[in-house]
């Protein structure tokens, strides 16, 4: 019964994902009619998602120390298509100059993964262990993969050859990024929430 609890829950979780997901796509294209253009509600969505993801992870690690260099790594990999999806505000400085505060970031990053080695696999094995590691792989793979498939200039001059599809290729290709951070921020809670269970059980078992 108990196992039946928990995967309706799951379920009622990433489906509220979803309808945020497509709370937030009609607010863009009926409401504020961006069409999730640069600096629409739609991006804006996405930056805070996988940042707020990072974020979470990073929390996550401070508190287990024993997993600690794992949990950074996971975090920062996050924080760092933060930095990526703020490419407009970096280019203030100079076109591509997200590229030097995603090195400065990494670099530091690095060098405390690094001086903390020894915690690396075991917090990627309790990330990959996790209950609900295939939707993190799945929100993943809608990021890097699916969304760049869906948003690819040459699949869309197949669909309408000759035609205009800049504003149906940037909403298929954005919405689908959307979705894909939703999944993963949804991860990111329900993994914080258990992990943070998981250090209560300890201390009250000290």
């Amino acid at each position: 019964m108990k196992n039946v609890i928990d995967f309706v829950r799951e379920v009622l979780f990433y489906g509220a994902a979803c309808l945020v997901w497509s709370g937030v796509v009609l607010l863009d294209v009926m409401v504020f009619k961006t069409n999730c253009a640069e600096n629409g509600i739609v991006e804006s969505s996405q930056l805070v998602a996988i940042f707020a993801s990072g974020v979470l992870l990073m929390v996550t690690a401070v508190k287990h120390s024993d997993k600690r260099a794992g949990l950074v790594l996971a975090g920062a990999f996050f924080i760092a298509m933060a930095i990526r999806e703020l490419d407009q505000f970096w280019d203030g400085v100079w076109h591509g100059f997200w590229i030097v505060p995603e090195i400065a970031f990494l670099s530091v990053v690095a060098a405390f993964v690094l001086f903390h080695r020894k915690t690396i696999h075991p917090g990627l094995k309790t990330i990959a262990g996790d209950r609900d590691s295939s939707a993190l792989s799945v929100g993943i793979l809608i990021v890097m993969g699916f969304s760049r498939i869906i948003g690819h200039k040459a699949f869309w001059r197949l669909l309408a050859p000759g035609g205009s599809f800049t504003v149906p290729k940037r909403f298929a290709e954005e919405s689908c990024e959307l979705i894909g951070y939703f999944i993963i921020l949804a991860w990111a809670m329900r993994f914080f929430s258990r992990m943070r269970a998981e250090r209560k059980n300890e201390n009250r078992d000290l």
